[in-house]
């Protein structure tokens, strides 16, 4: 092997972060729908349940708990163990899936930068129940690398292409997608140009056993 060969096969890709991306389904989209469609009401979404941002959410209604969101996770559970899986575990871990919530976006609605960058959290998700194809840039989710910065101060993002996304980046979701990301990773929404509809959730890691550092 030469010594060109040796520095190839050495090379490493830093700041990686996992966002994974997958399309439920035909069949499951509509049993999803079939299941929640009743409980996409007035009376289980609170309007304007977030600061700063414009929508209608369940997140904070006590008839958000009575929702069926076993059968729903059900859907979902086979795509978190495939991203599990290309993340490589190396010991047993216990994973838990806080309740979900509902976010509705009528029109020109949108969510503030933010993240879930809570105590034991590790992994956010969103299933998007409902998202109509539009023009770009309405209705995206787009998430920013906190990284950001360095590239930019050196003009780096101008020369190489390996820098064009790395500010902020957006997925090509669709009606019947399933993301999930790391939940300290910050990203937001644009207004909107049709009604959408989200279910997010969040994941939390835990060792089966104790890790000694």
């Amino acid at each position: 092997m030469s010594q060109t060969e040796l520095e190839q096969d050495q090379s490493i890709v830093v700041w990686a972060t996992p966002i994974y991306h997958r399309k439920l389904k035909l069949q499951e989209q509509k049993e999803i729908k079939t299941l929640l469609e009743p409980f996409i009401t007035d009376d289980v979404l609170d309007q304007n349940a977030f600061n700063l941002s414009k929508q209608k959410s369940s997140i904070r209604n006590p008839k958000n708990a009575e929702l069926p969101w076993d059968q729903f996770l059900a859907y979902l559970r086979p795509y978190i163990d495939d991203f599990y899986k290309l993340l490589r575990p190396n010991r047993n871990f216990h994973t838990d899936i806080t309740c979900p919530w509902i976010n509705t976006y009528d029109v020109d609605n949108f969510q503030e930068v933010h993240d879930h960058a809570f105590r034991n959290l590790s992994f956010s998700c969103i299933y998007y129940y409902e998202l109509p194809y539009q023009p770009e840039p309405a209705g995206k989710t787009f998430f920013l690398n906190r990284y950001s910065a360095e590239p930019k101060m050196t003009d780096l993002n101008y020369i190489f292409d390996f820098f064009k996304d790395h500010e902020k980046v957006t997925l090509d979701a669709s009606t019947g997608s399933f993301v999930i990301f790391p939940a300290w990773l910050q990203h937001f929404t644009v207004p909107t140009e049709k009604p959408r509809i989200t279910i997010t959730a969040n994941l939390c890691i835990t060792p089966a056993e104790s890790i000694e550092y």
